[in-house]
């Protein structure tokens, strides 16, 4: 699995890596300022885009406030008879244009790239992942046998013409880049991998303020200002891991501050031989070893993991280490149960510790990618409880109902939308309405959650087939609907398994009694009037007649939940 990594799994690792970055990105510093040629600015000054006069009079402005330099990510691809004026006004400065080129090279950089000389232009162009979210940013390319740099590092370079900065490339073939007492990593292909800022922390003015004269005087003195368009329509927005709509002048900005201050993450090449070197001495270190020492060791991985991102800035990622333990794990507990038979019970209680502690680290991954996650997976349990309990009365279902299974698919109620770890950040932190194209890629999160079951069952050993059936069911069946119109395979009535059957209400339940961040919350009544509606269309009619004798309860339930989450804002 090491050297081919299944698609789930990366995922997983970005997903990961995504939320470790917003969790780490720190403030952005006094050194960097940006100037956005926004709504109002264009409210004042006309339409984009603007003649090269009305430009360069913003240039002079700008100049006026005897910036360190000035980065102008806009292009201007075709000859104007205001050239002249806009040529004489980037002269007057320190001014550093951007342009596009036609494409990136794709493959590593020359040995013998040297250094580019300062210069006033660079290339606006970025190159996000496979799965549309932006983690790294080309900051040198070769063309023609030359270097080019980025806008951002032009920039900088302009910014401090006095200051010296070494390239250098290492054995394993990434380069190194120095400035000052700072040091970036760069990949063979010259991509850093910035720890993006909150935007809201950068130090940012209306371009029609400047224009107006009403930015104070020494406001811009000394720092790097970056001037682009921020406008609706027009601004170049990105799907990365601080926001899915970040715009492109504020990716430019946190280069130059992560080259100025540090926090660029290394290459993923480095953070691969640390994770191997790790995941081999785990393993070995850990086969039959007591089954406390593993969750020790799991615990010491995690705490490893955060602290070489936070302190050496380097992605160990912990989830393929975490699956060897698991499999570990269940390795020492199966020989513990053959040779000690006399410790049965006792072996029995750490079984259900290891599967309780994994339980909750799987369901825990999906709340790294959804904030409102945790509470909704809480909510669904209770939920899930109370419609069991009704349910059970009905003679028919009380074999299907003990009170040892309910306790068990209550236990594991909470992994039933693991699957979305495998769904771009993109599609699924969308506020607005999915496309047809976004709706059929979130639905493979059933999918993509029943290869993390089997992945598990395999790795681990898992010889519990009801167990594993039950799980199954909540992963990958909770979405079919009692007439067929459900996904992914269209079961039709009792061919749904129960327990997806049961969840399906619960499921529904929660999504239209809570708020989210695109809806309001459902009165209580209309939710019931809607569940209702769906009896013996979307939802077993049993199960709803069950709701129905306890939806009061259900009522009491999201109440309280409600008033511990003002609670807590309080």
């Amino acid at each position: 699995m090491y050297m081919v990594y299944p698609q789930w799994l990366v995922s997983v690792e970005n997903g990961l890596l995504d939320g470790m970055c917003r969790q780490t990105s720190g403030n952005a510093s006094s050194d960097v300022a940006l100037v956005e040629i926004d709504d109002a600015t264009l409210a004042l000054h006309g339409r984009w885009p603007w003649n090269r006069a009305q430009t360069a009079k913003l240039i002079r402005a700008l100049n006026a406030q005897n910036p360190a330099s000035v980065a102008l990510a806009v292009m201007f691809p075709e000859p104007s008879p205001e050239d002249g004026e806009l040529t004489r006004a980037i002269a007057g400065g320190r001014v550093a244009t951007g342009y596009a080129l036609s494409s990136l090279k794709t493959h590593p950089l020359p040995a013998d790239l040297e250094w580019p000389a300062p210069g006033a232009s660079g290339f606006l162009n970025v190159a996000p992942s496979d799965d549309g979210v932006l983690r790294s940013i080309p900051l040198l390319t070769a063309r023609d046998g030359s270097a080019e740099p980025s806008l951002a590092l032009a920039a900088l370079r302009m910014s401090r013409p006095e200051r010296l900065a070494a390239l250098r490339r290492e054995e394993d073939g990434n380069w190194r880049l120095r400035w000052n007492d700072k040091t970036a990593r760069l990949d063979a292909h010259g991509l850093l991998r910035p720890r993006l800022r909150p935007q809201a922390s950068f130090a940012r003015y209306s371009a029609a303020g400047v224009l107006a004269g009403n930015v104070p005087p020494g406001a811009l003195t000394g720092k790097i200002v970056l001037a682009g368009v921020t406008a609706r329509g027009f601004g170049d927005e990105r799907v990365t891991a601080m926001s899915p709509a970040y715009s492109g002048l504020a990716i430019h900005a946190s280069v130059i501050d992560n080259l100025l201050h540090g926090g660029a993450l290394v290459p993923a090449a480095e953070g691969r031989r640390w994770e191997l070197l790790l995941l081999l001495a785990v393993g070995a270190g850990t086969a039959l070893a007591p089954l406390r020492w593993v969750l020790g060791v799991l615990a010491g991985v995690i705490a490893v993991s955060f602290s070489a991102f936070v302190l050496g800035d380097v992605f160990v990622s912990p989830v393929l280490i975490a699956l060897t333990l698991t499999g570990n794990a269940a390795m020492t507990v199966e020989f513990s149960a053959r040779a000690r038979e006399s410790r049965h019970e006792k072996t029995t209680r750490e079984l259900k510790a290891a599967n309780d502690f994994m339980l909750a680290a799987l369901a825990s991954l999906t709340t790294l990618r959804d904030v409102e996650t945790g509470a909704h997976l809480a909510r669904v349990q209770r939920a899930l409880r109370l419609l069991c309990d009704s349910l059970r009365e009905e003679p028919r279902y009380r074999a299907a109902l003990q009170p040892e299974t309910v306790d068990l698919l209550v236990a594991v109620a909470p992994i039933h939308d693991i699957g979305k770890i495998g769904i771009p950040d993109g599609v699924l932190q969308k506020m607005g309405r999915l496309t047809p194209e976004e709706t059929t890629l979130i639905r493979e999160h059933v999918r993509y959650g029943r290869q993390v079951l089997e992945v598990a069952r395999d790795q681990s050993g898992l010889r519990n087939e009801a167990l594993f059936a039950m799980c199954q069911a909540l992963v990958y069946s909770h979405h079919e609907r009692w007439d067929g119109s459900g996904y992914p395979d269209g079961l039709r009535g009792e061919a749904i398994p129960l327990p997806a059957r049961l969840l399906a209400v619960a499921d529904v339940y929660d999504a239209l009694a809570t708020r989210r961040v695109y809806k309001p919350a459902i009165p209580h009544d209309e939710v019931v009037d809607e569940i209702v509606a769906g009896r013996g269309v979307l939802f077993d009619p049993d199960i709803v007649d069950a709701f129905l004798a306890q939806h009061e309860k259900f009522r009491q339930v999201y109440e309280e939940e409600h008033k511990r989450a003002a609670a807590m804002k309080a």
